[in-house]
């Protein structure tokens, strides 16, 4: 490299930081002011600051990356650069938003959007719209939201800029997810990705795979959601550490939505070592919950008992793992003890995961009518049907709320929330949970229908140990909770064939 090239230390610096070399990223960028101060260029030296303060963020010094960022402010506005100003602006506004300072984030963006309408800028008038859109977006006021992302698809249009065109219709597509609009949001994104992949924008491409990921979990496609994490994965820099383990974890995750244990163990596994601790609490959480689901309930509780493994800045992973006790607790018939637990963590979440907390409800209504009063059960489950909720929250609520039903007596509704369970399980990909589905209907239905449900439901059984592998499956028939289910499902078969029996007779 020539040393008298100061832009070529700073792309060094900004590839070293994106490979998370950052000392050797820092010195590059020291290299380049250097030599930028030498010249007396100082718009140059405002340029370095700015992307050391990216690097910074990459690093999570979000403090430094402030105070990186004013100090390139106050050379930017000697300089005159208007250019400057306004990109400046628009990091001070996205660093606020990271730190969900949504005051500080509007008022920066609205600064960097008036500068830039002043000077007639149309591009720079796009960034700040889709930056203003941002801060509304996460301040969850929708309508703002898509009011200036559709102006800034509206000029982006006008000016032919296909790149902040993409950027728009994924944005607005973002929009469309948590308008429940899903089929909107994914048609949105999956516009975006076709133009990054043609022009092989990968950054943006690694961004709108998790839209589309998070969409398509959200319609309940787990098999899709796990193509864009894959896409993702090979999109990643291998030495970036830190977004190859973020990814095992969301590739594990898809997974074990898939039911496919083994292959999730192996992800989560890598997850593990992943550099921040966010990702290895929500590893570690997620590797119990699979324990959970194949009957290893000791090594669950091993898991969940280190609570240091479990902390991460939220706090979120720790509130969760409340919710996966009292699932262990449960399936080990300690139905008093899940009662108590499952009320706790869904205190504990409260409406930081209102998803979560519909499903520990119906988990708790569950332990409740298994504890002897199917009465307050049921009016836990009455509460529970207005509650919030994804596809797959539904189903998980209505598979739970149909054993209440039935442990109360009221067939129909057991078999009508049993079947509907077991409809969507099987579109998820999910094996085990709509054959659970599918053994409640039978025990709902009467003779010769039973008779015939329990047949398809020993098909549906047949296929899972092929995905869980023999192990697995044999863990998880262990289960007390499995165990009894086999035993009430091998009751039934005898008094229904005694039925169809008489049935025939006649």
């Amino acid at each position: 490299m020539k040393q008298e090239s100061p832009p070529a230390w700073v792309r060094l610096g900004l590839l070293l930081g994106r490979k998370a070399d950052y000392a050797a990223a820092h010195e590059a960028f020291a290299k380049a002011e250097s030599l930028y101060n030498t010249s007396g260029n100082l718009a140059g030296v405002t340029e370095v600051n700015v992307h050391r303060a990216a690097v910074l963020m990459l690093q999570g010094q979000v403090q430094e990356a402030q105070l990186t960022l004013e100090k390139a402010l106050k050379l930017a506005n000697t300089t005159g650069f208007e250019s400057q100003r306004i990109r400046i602006l628009m990091r001070h506004g996205v660093l606020s938003r990271l730190n969900e300072d949504s005051v500080e984030a509007e008022r920066y963006a609205s600064e960097a959007l008036a500068l830039a309408n002043e000077n007639r800028m149309e591009q720079y008038t796009v960034d700040g719209l889709m930056d203003l859109g941002n801060v509304y977006l996460q301040k969850r006021d929708l309508p703002n939201a898509e009011k200036h992302y559709s102006s800034a698809l509206r000029i982006a249009r006008s000016l032919n800029s296909r790149i902040h065109e993409a950027r728009a219709v994924a944005s607005i597509a973002s929009v469309r997810s948590l308008q429940s609009r899903l089929d909107d949001a994914r048609a949105g994104a999956e516009k975006a990705l076709a133009f990054y992949r043609s022009a092989g924008y990968q950054r943006e491409m690694v961004s709108v795979l998790t839209l589309l990921a998070q969409i398509r979990t959200l319609a309940g496609d787990f098999t899709g959601a796990l193509a864009a994490f894959e896409e993702q994965l090979k999109l990643t820099e291998p030495s970036n550490a830190r977004a190859v383990a973020s990814m095992h974890l969301r590739i594990g995750i898809a997974l074990l939505n898939l039911e496919r244990f083994s292959e999730s163990l192996n992800h989560l596994d890598a997850a593990l070592s992943a550099p921040d601790s966010a990702t290895r609490a929500y590893a570690a959480l997620n590797r119990a919950e699979v324990l959970v689901a194949t009957g290893d309930i000791s090594g669950a509780r091993q898991i969940l008992a280190n609570e240091k493994d479990l902390e991460e800045p939220t706090q979120m992973v720790v509130k969760r793992a409340a919710a996966v006790k009292a699932m262990a607790s449960f399936q080990e018939g300690r139905y008093q003890d899940a009662v108590r637990q499952s009320a706790a963590a869904a205190r504990r979440l409260g409406d930081s995961d209102t998803v979560l907390a519909s499903r520990i409800r119906a988990l708790e209504a569950l332990a409740v009518a298994h504890a002897g009063d199917t009465a307050a059960a049921q009016r836990l489950c009455d509460k529970i049907s207005s509650a919030p909720g994804d596809l797959r929250t539904s189903a998980i609520t209505a598979l739970r709320c149909a054993e209440v039903q039935l442990l109360a007596g009221k067939l129909e509704t057991a078999r009508s929330l049993a079947a509907r369970a077991g409809n969507l399980f099987a579109q998820f990909g999910q094996p085990e949970a709509q054959w659970r589905a599918c053994t409640l209907e039978a025990s709902a239905l009467g003779s010769s229908d039973s008779a015939a449900r329990n047949a398809e439901c020993d098909n549906i059984r047949n296929t899972i140990p092929t995905r869980w592998g023999k192990q697995l499956w044999d863990r998880y028939l262990t289960r007390p909770d499995v165990t009894a289910r086999l035993a009430r499902v091998a009751r039934t078969k005898p008094q229904q064939a005694r039925l169809s029996n008489k049935e025939d007779r006649r």
